[in-house]
């Protein structure tokens, strides 16, 4: 067995992102803990063979969640400017 990492999309109560997991095999997509095939890459969970892989993936995926409101924020002030001053 070998120790893992666990990046999950949520937080858990602990206040922790990432939790160490022990991996009894793994394929390029797969990793089985407790005797159940886990996918590397899901919605829900995402794996790493080391904690700083986890992190950095978690880090860069919050900030592209920042970047996207952020676009999404101009985008909605501009159509609000626009509403505002619009006339009959």
């Amino acid at each position: 067995m070998e120790t893992w990492y666990k990046l999950n999309e949520y937080k858990f109560p602990d206040g922790k992102w990432i939790e160490p997991v022990q991996v009894e095999k793994h394929t390029a997509s797969t990793v089985w803990i407790n005797g159940s095939g886990n996918r590397i890459r899901s919605d829900y969970a995402n794996y790493f063979p080391t904690f700083e892989e986890a992190q950095a993936f978690g880090i860069n995926r919050i900030e592209s969640e920042i970047e996207g409101l952020k676009n999404r924020l101009t985008r909605e002030e501009f159509d609000l400017n626009e509403i505002k001053t619009e006339k009959p």
